[in-house]
């Protein structure tokens, strides 16, 4: 059988729960459609990554209900479990799109570091090819010409899934931390290539789960720029097309909805020193800093982020 290795995934077993919703089937193969892309319980929080199915934004902020051992939890982004269990999660699109997902209920391992290389694949793409290349340290992200290796740190992971946002490019695994990803689209047979076609220089985005096999899952988004110039804002893992002082580590800018696959453009970016410009939103816990994330995971949608002013904090 013949397949496109585009998106590196993992899978859960089919499972019948119960909690605030019926009972379930879940697969999860790639990330393509409106689905759970990650779940789990970060700094006492029951929290998911949410993918639109669309782009890296929802229209609207999906609804989330938590149950715990199948007893429910509440709603939203600020449910607190207590104590261990099967937590699980039942979302549902301003569409009314469902998905379901559960996991056992563990210490979210660290945030993630995330070191970027670029390394030139040529004709080999095995694994035992690709661990003897070169590798570059970079920044951002490689040139047209090279893929990129995505290498998590090892600490409480033990296991790190790359996931690529859209359906271009080919997520090649090198180890259980370790994957590259190549300006190409791949079909296999087997494990033997068949064709191998070039896709445009971009900005392509990761969603990097990383898991300590106990329970215990913490994600975050990546951006990469590949083969493309241009002043780049880092905020954390995420970047930004933007020429704007970053001294102060924080920067204020307008956000406006696109409605393509990006979602959203920025504008009038400024260096400042505190949050007194950024407007107050209902998905923006007063005092914090707007995080990228919130988009792309869904705890914040378009239509309360649209013409909004938000204050990230950067490097």
């Amino acid at each position: 059988m013949s397949v496109r290795n585009r998106l590196s995934a993992f899978a859960l077993a089919a499972l019948g729960v119960s909690g605030c919703a019926e009972p379930f089937e879940v697969r999860r193969q790639e990330l393509s459609g409106f689905r759970i892309a990650a779940v789990g319980v970060v700094d006492g929080k029951a929290s998911a990554a949410i993918w639109s199915g669309e782009g890296l934004a929802h229209e609207e902020a999906p609804l989330l209900e938590w149950s715990l051992d199948g007893e429910c939890l509440g709603e939203g982004w600020d449910v607190a479990p207590k104590g261990s269990g099967l937590l699980e999660l039942k979302a549902t699109s301003s569409a009314g799109d469902v998905a379901y997902a559960q996991v056992s209920v563990g210490q979210a391992p660290a945030i993630p570091a995330v070191t970027r290389y670029a390394v030139q694949i040529d004709q080999e793409v095995d694994v035992e090819s690709r661990s003897n290349l070169q590798e570059t340290p970079v920044i951002h992200g490689p040139s047209s010409m090279e893929a990129v290796r995505l290498r998590v740190s090892e600490t409480e992971a033990q296991r790190a899934h790359f996931m690529v946002a859209g359906t271009q490019g080919t997520i090649l695994e090198l180890d259980p931390l370790t994957a590259d990803f190549v300006l190409e689209d791949i079909v296999f047979e087997d494990t033997e290539v068949v064709s191998r076609e070039p896709v445009e220089s971009g900005l392509f985005h990761f969603l990097v789960l990383t898991q300590d096999l106990e329970g215990g899952n913490r994600w975050l988004w990546l951006d990469v720029p590949m083969g493309i110039e241009g002043d780049w804002v880092s905020s954390g893992e995420r970047r930004l097309p933007l020429s704007v002082d970053t001294s102060t580590g924080l920067v204020a800018m307008s956000v406006e909805a696109t409605g393509d696959f990006e979602a959203v453009s920025w504008s009038n970016a400024e260096s400042v020193t505190d949050l007194s410009s950024q407007t107050p939103l209902e998905c923006n816990p007063e005092g914090l800093p707007f995080q990228l994330d919130w988009i792309t995971n869904g705890r914040c949608g378009l239509s309360e982020l649209n013409g909004a002013r938000l204050v990230v904090e950067v490097e």
